[in-house]
Formats: C-alpha cells, sequence, structure tokens
C-alpha cells in the first residue's frame, strides 16, 4: 500500500487532471445547452476548468516527484557509505561516534 508513494501520487495527479477536464467540458456542455445566451458561459467554464485542472495538477504531480526523487538520493547515499565503510574510508569512527556526530563536530561553530 505504501510502496512506491511518490509514483502513486503522481498518478493521483494525473487521475484528478483528466477528471478535471472531464467535469469541465461536461458542466460547460450542459451550461451551454441550457440557453442560447449561456453558449459564452459555457465555453468560459470549459476552457476555464481545463486549464485549472491542468495546472492544479502540478503541485500534486510535483510533490510525488520530489518523493520519488528523495528516495533515489537516499538509497544512493546509502549504498556510497556502504561502499566507505567496506573500503575502509570510516576507520576513524568508532561504534560509539557515528558518522552524524563526526561532522557535527566538524561544522563551524555559529
Amino acid at each position: 500500500m505504501f510502496n512506491d508513494i511518490g509514483g502513486k501520487i503522481k498518478g493521483l495527479a494525473v487521475l484528478l487532471t483528466w477528471l478535471g477536464i472531464i467535469l469541465s467540458v461536461v458542466i460547460g456542455a450542459l451550461i451551454a445547452s441550457a440557453s442560447d445566451d449561456l453558449i459564452v458561459a459555457g465555453f468560459i467554464v470549459i476552457v476555464v476548468g481545463i486549464l485549472l485542472s491542468w495546472i492544479g495538477s502540478f503541485c500534486i504531480y510535483g510533490f510525488g516527484q520530489l518523493i520519488e526523487n528523495s528516495d533515489k538520493l537516499v538509497s544512493q547515499q546509502n549504498a556510497f557509505f556502504a561502499l566507505q565503510r567496506e573500503n575502509g574510508n570510516f576507520g576513524h569512527l568508532t561504534k560509539e561516534k557515528s558518522l552524524i556526530e563526526d561532522i557535527e563536530e566538524n561544522l563551524p561553530k555559529l
């Protein structure tokens, strides 16, 4: 259920975009067909609804992409640290002192 959540969020963004586009067309057509005076209003509902559905999906899709990218970075970082440990490049660290503690000690104090 929670595997590949970034991809699922991106899929949800696409689904919501298409639902918004379809609803905009249907509602706009219903408005336009109600009266000759409302043809322009129906057309405006269609165009604005399609644009808002498309633009509104940017944030949701972007959030899903952000999650996917952060997952990739974490896995690459873990692989890098595992390789460094295998090569012995973290020899100055002990079980009592983690990499994070070592980095915090060496950061300049503000």
